[in-house]
């Protein structure tokens, strides 16, 4: 299997997408710092970045149960990533087929989002890398953190609205749900 593709160029900067290695772990943690912060007071929450970090480190060394790819322009190296596994607990009940998996920790360096198509060329080569290994559907669920930069790109992105789990993110802190069927 060719473990590296070209999508999209971001001007003369085109995008590779392939596996996350595990010399890219250091390089995504700003990244994640960006983004996993407290929804109410900004804060970056180091517990959920490690926990993440766990989870792609442990991607490397069994992709089969969970699967991270990262994007990569040859000017900035790496500027996004967005990962597979099997459904958590949680979104089972959003589940739908026999063979669904679960969008997990997507998010591309903020300076690359915002209509560049690195969201774009990552979500559809998840898809297509789900669809070889047989999945029909895929889940998501985004927090309210991501209201304003993720939300929309799902709907936008063929994604649909099936409902919500409560308190996935603290007393109160519902998270919407997106499913998606796959097509071979």
């Amino acid at each position: 299997m060719v473990d590296s593709q070209s999508e999209h160029t971001e001007g003369l900067n085109p995008i590779q997408i392939r596996l996350l290695r595990q010399d890219d772990i250091e390089i995504i943690r700003p990244i994640l710092e960006c983004w996993i912060r407290h929804w109410e007071t900004g804060d970056i929450i180091p517990e959920e970045i490690d926990e993440i970090i766990k989870e792609m480190e442990n991607s490397i060394n069994n992709p089969n149960i969970s699967t991270y790819l990262v994007a990569e322009t040859p000017l900035d190296g790496v500027i996004g990533v967005v990962g597979f596994r099997p459904p958590t607990q949680e979104m089972l009940p959003f589940v739908t087929v026999d063979k669904a998996t679960e969008l997990t920790n997507f998010y591309v360096a903020e300076k690359h989002r915002g209509g560049k198509g690195i969201g774009t060329s990552l979500l559809n080569a998840i898809e297509q890398r789900a669809v070889k290994r047989g999945y029909e559907q895929i889940v998501l669920n985004s927090g309210p953190r991501y209201k304003e930069t993720a939300w929309g790109f799902y709907d936008k992105m063929g994604y649909a609205r099936v409902g919500e789990v409560k308190d996935m993110y603290g007393p109160g802190v519902h998270a919407p749900v997106w499913s998606k069927t796959l097509t071979k």
